[in-house]
C-alpha cells in the first residue's frame, strides 16, 4: 500500500545533512523494535520479507560487529533477547502499542525495549551522563529516536560529516521531546520510507535489530483534495468519513472549501441522525 494511503507525518530537513521525522501519536498504530534474521540481516531484506511492512523503519540499537548479537537490554515481542542489568532505555508497553516510553529494563513487563546508548534527553532537559558511551562521542553518521509529552515521535538521522551527542540532543530539545535516545551510527545509520533508502548512508550495513513505526491507514485516502483540508478539521472530516455521513463527490474531491447547499446539508442531518439512532 503507498505512504499516501496512511495518515501523515512530517519530515524536517534540519540542515544538508539531518533530518528529523516528526509522526503525530494519532498516526501511529504501532511500534517496534524488531529481531532481524540471525546473525545479522540488512534493512531492505527485512523489509521484502515482511508480510506486515513497516512505514518508517531505522536502525535499531548497539550490536556486537562480530556476532550481529545485542549487547545490553533488548526485547522483542515480550522476550528478553539478551540480559537485563538495570538499563535504561526506550520501549513499548503492552496496551499502548503506539507510545514509545523511557524506562529501564527490569521496571515493567516491556513488550519491546532497546537500551540507550547513552540517553540524549531526560525529562525535556539535554543529558550529559554518557557513561561508558562517553568513548563512541566522536563526529559520526548518527540516528536516535524521541518522544514529545503528547506522544508524538521524533526519529533523527544524521549523515556525513555527522555528529556529536550534544548536538543531537539539542535538535530533541529544540523539537520539545520530553526523552531522546541515541541509537547504533556509522555504517548501520539507514532509514527508510517504505522501501526507499530516505537518509544517505555510507554502506549497506547487516544489523542485529530494527525501530519499526506502522502508520495507521488515512480514511481520507481516497479524497483527491484532501491535502487541502485544514489540519484542525482533519480530525472532524474523517469522523465524517468513518460514519458515512460526508463522502467525496463522483470525481473523489471532497471540495472542503465550497460553500454547502441546504440540499447537502438536509443530507448530512440526516445521516448523522442515522448513526446516532443506530447507536442507541
Amino acid at each position: 500500500m503507498a505512504l499516501g494511503n496512511f495518515k501523515p507525518f512530517q519530515t524536517v530537513k534540519i540542515n544538508s545533512y539531518t533530518q528529523l521525522d516528526i509522526v503525530p501519536y494519532d498516526s501511529i498504530e504501532s511500534l517496534t523494535f524488531e529481531k532481524c534474521k540471525d546473525p545479522k540481516e540488512t534493512l531492505g531484506s527485512f523489509y521484502a520479507r515482511k508480510e506486515k511492512k513497516p512505514q518508517i523503519m531505522i536502525n535499531g540499537g548497539l550490536f556486537n560487529m562480530q556476532t550481529g548479537h545485542n549487547v545490553m537490554s533488548f526485547v522483542c515481542e515480550g522476550k528478553e533477547q539478551n540480559y537485563q542489568n538495570g538499563f535504561t532505555g526506550m520501549g513499548i508497553l503492552p496496551g499502548l502499542p503506539n507510545l514509545l516510553q523511557y524506562g529501564v529494563d527490569k521496571s515493567c513487563r516491556w513488550q519491546y525495549f532497546m537500551t540507550a546508548y547513552p540517553m540524549l534527553v531526560i525529562k525535556g532537559k539535554v543529558n550529559t551522563d554518557y557513561g561508558n558511551a562517553s568513548s563512541l562521542n566522536y563526529k559520526t553518521l548518527r540516528s536516535g529516536i524521541g518522544v514529545r509529552d503528547n506522544g508524538d515521535l521524533l526519529i533523527l538521522t544524521v549523515d556525513k560529516p555527522g555528529m556529536l551527542f550534544a548536538d543531537m540532543a539539542k535538535i530533541f530539545v529544540q523539537y520539545n521531546a520530553l526523552f531522546a535516545m541515541n541509537l547504533d551510527g556509522g555504517g548501520s545509520v539507514r532509514k527508510m520510507h517504505e522501501d526507499k533508502v530516505v537518509s544517505a548512508p555510507t554502506e549497506n550495513r547487516a544489523v542485529d535489530n530494527v525501530f519499526c513505526v506502522y502508520l495507521r491507514e488515512d480514511p481520507l485516502a481516497k479524497l483527491v483534495d484532501k491535502d487541502e483540508i485544514s489540519p484542525w478539521a482533519r480530525p472532524y472530516v474523517e469522523r465524517m468519513i468513518e460514519d458515512g455521513i460526508m463522502q467525496g463527490d463522483k470525481d473523489g474531491k471532497f471540495r472542503p472549501k465550497d460553500p454547502v447547499t441546504r440540499e447537502e446539508l438536509a443530507i448530512v442531518i440526516a445521516r448523522t441522525l442515522e448513526v446516532m439512532e443506530s447507536q442507541l
